[in-house]
């Protein structure tokens, strides 16, 4: 299939494309140089961020190692190993991050014990400390959790797990803003379009995921929820500020079928992106669409970026409900869009 046209570059700052496995080199400069700044995941992401280089980029990249993912490979057989550092440093990467601890729900000790060792590696190399904590942290254990980071005296680069969206919990939106109000310099990484609105709450660096492996961490030894058996593409409807699945959009009366205006579509309905033949375009409309909201909320003063990002939450509420009439179904509202409309 032929590439389509990228739009210009989108100037958003702080807000990064997290780039999945699952992408061809040139899907990835695109990607690169939409934003000027990505974040590459693992070692597979650092042979990408070689191969990105040498092809011309020399926008910011940062590498997470996401030693979080494994199980198989605790942080104390690693810690002093110098790969991490060595190979970010290779990438002339903008911040180093440490190696990553995953901190189960309400794990106290587990949390000061992963704080200790990525604070020892940040110590030796530099850059930011890495944790992935489920999204009960924001909730029921934020106290306690605030409580420890507030002590923590380097740079945070924070991601956040749950079977499905982290940010979806009640309550969890909420607690980042307010971790975000609280803690100095943190990055929220490996997120969807919540890293936009941290960003807007004064996270440093929000890094919205390319695909669903990206956009949130899976607890270890679960599954990531959502249907497995479809394998039509994740399309982001800017309107809603949410993903639908294409085989969903295509149930839709033509009538009631979203449209995109913007380059990558030209008015056409999203309902074409209804198989596994319509990934990759799918994600050239996903770049420019987020894309493009982003930088609706970025191109703000950054006094203004809340209720900026408030206010296309709350139009969001209302294009659901008026799609519902119009489609003749119920539809909801993404628990996050509502939560990021009502941040107090």
């Amino acid at each position: 299939m032929a590439r389509l046209p990228s739009t210009s570059r989108v100037i958003t700052g702080e807000v990064a494309w997290y780039l999945a496995g699952r992408l061809s080199d040139a899907e990835r400069m695109d990607y690169a140089l939409a934003t000027n700044a990505v974040v590459l995941r693992g070692a597979s992401g650092a042979r990408a961020g070689v191969r990105l280089r040498k092809a011309g980029f020399t926008g910011s990249l940062w590498l997470d190692p996401a030693a979080y993912d494994s199980l198989q490979a605790p942080l104390a057989e690693t810690l002093f190993d110098d790969y991490w550092q060595s190979v970010q440093q290779e990438l002339q990467v903008e911040e180093l991050i440490s190696p990553g601890s995953y901190v189960g729900q309400g794990d106290i000790n587990g949390l000061e014990s992963a704080l200790d060792a990525e604070r020892e590696w940040v110590a030796n190399a530099g850059g930011r400390l890495s944790l992935a904590l489920p999204a009960s942290w924001l909730v029921r254990d934020l106290h306690a959790l605030l409580g420890r980071l507030t002590r923590v005296d380097v740079p945070l680069a924070l991601a956040f797990a749950d079977r499905n969206d982290p940010l979806g919990r009640v309550g969890a939106v909420q607690g980042l803003v307010d971790l975000l109000r609280s803690v100095n310099d943190v990055a929220v990484v490996r997120s969807d379009l919540g890293a936009l609105g941290a960003v807007s709450y004064g996270a440093s660096l929000g890094a919205i995921g390319t695909s669903t492996t990206v956009r949130h961490v899976v607890p270890p030894g679960k599954t990531g929820g959502g249907r497995h058996d479809d394998k039509s593409p994740s399309v982001f409807v800017a309107e809603l500020l949410d993903y639908k699945l294409g085989s969903h959009l295509d149930e839709f009366p033509a009538k009631a079928s979203p449209t995109c205006d913007l380059p990558c579509c030209r008015g056409k309905m999203l309902r074409r992106f209804n198989g596994e033949h319509s990934v990759a375009e799918a994600r050239v409309h996903n770049r420019i669409s987020i894309g493009e909201v982003a930088r609706r909320v970025m191109e703000t003063p950054p006094e203004l970026r809340p209720a900026a990002f408030a206010a296309l939450c709350r139009s969001a509420e209302h294009a659901v409900a008026e799609l519902s009439l119009l489609a003749r179904r119920r539809l909801t509202v993404r628990p996050q869009v509502k939560a990021w409309a009502r941040v107090h």
